[in-house]
C-alpha cells in the first residue's frame, strides 16, 4: 500500500483553490498539478489559435489552477462560437470575468505568452488531462478510505 504524505498546514494555505464540486484533501495540489504545463497550453493557443483543434478534447477542468480554468474557458467558448480570438481579446474577457481572482495585466500576459511551445502543445494537453484523472482518483480513494473509517 502506498504511502500518502501529508502536506503541512503552510503547503495547504498555498495550495490554489479547487474547481466547485471537487473536494479538498490534503494532498490536493502536491503531485499532479503543474502551473508551467497549464500556462504552456494556453500561450501556445493563444500564439497559434489554429492549432486549438490538437487540444479540443480539454475542458476547464482540466486546468487545476483558478486563473487557468477561467482562462480556458474563455478560449473554448470562443472556439465554440466560432468566434475568432486574440491574446488581447481573451486578456479582456478575462479581466471583465467576475471569476477572475485578480487582472491580467500586459506584463503578465506577456509573461504568460513567453511560455508558448508549439512542439509540447499536445503532450502537455494529454498531461494535463491525465494529472486530472489522478486528482479525481486520488479523491475517490481519499474518500474511500475516510469511509472506512
Amino acid at each position: 500500500m502506498a504511502i500518502i504524505p501529508r502536506m503541512s498546514e503552510r503547503a495547504l494555505r498555498m495550495t490554489p483553490s479547487v474547481p466547485a464540486g471537487e473536494r479538498q484533501f490534503p494532498y490536493q495540489g502536491a503531485p499532479f498539478a503543474f502551473k508551467e504545463v497549464e500556462e504552456s497550453v494556453i500561450a501556445t493557443v493563444l500564439v497559434y489559435p489554429d492549432l486549438y483543434y490538437l487540444v479540443d478534447f480539454l475542458t476547464p477542468e482540466d486546468f487545476f489552477f483558478r486563473a487557468n480554468r477561467v482562462l480556458w474557458g474563455i478560449i473554448a467558448t470562443l472556439h465554440g462560437e466560432r468566434r475568432p480570438f486574440s491574446a488581447k481579446l481573451v486578456q479582456a474577457l478575462y479581466n471583465a470575468s467576475p471569476e477572475a481572482a485578480a487582472p491580467l495585466s500586459d506584463r503578465l500576459l506577456d509573461a504568460l505568452l513567453s511560455r508558448q511551445d508549439v512542439d509540447a502543445l499536445q503532450q502537455n494537453a494529454y498531461l494535463l488531462k491525465d494529472a486530472r484523472d489522478r486528482r479525481l482518483l486520488a479523491g475517490a480513494f481519499h474518500e474511500a478510505v475516510g469511509a472506512l473509517g
